[in-house]
């Protein structure tokens, strides 16, 4: 099952992975007197899953458990 799974990886390498990433409708408006409120929407959206990300590992590294590792 496993030679399976890497000659299908194989496979999928050499042919490419098809393109299906369409444009953001988030991130295109730059132009026009919205521009810096459009600039400022896209920045916050690019940070707020980083922020999370780094809220749940911080959460993880400094709760208390029952688990004696220091």
């Amino acid at each position: 099952m496993f030679l399976i799974f890497l000659i299908l990886s194989a496979k999928q390498l050499s042919y490419g992975f098809p393109m299906f990433k369409k444009p953001s409708s988030v991130m295109q408006h730059y132009s026009g007197p919205w521009a810096d409120i459009n600039k400022l929407g896209v920045d916050i959206y690019v940070v707020a899953p980083f922020t999370i990300e780094i809220r749940c590992l911080l959460d993880f590294t400094f709760s208390e458990t029952s688990l004696d590792c220091f």
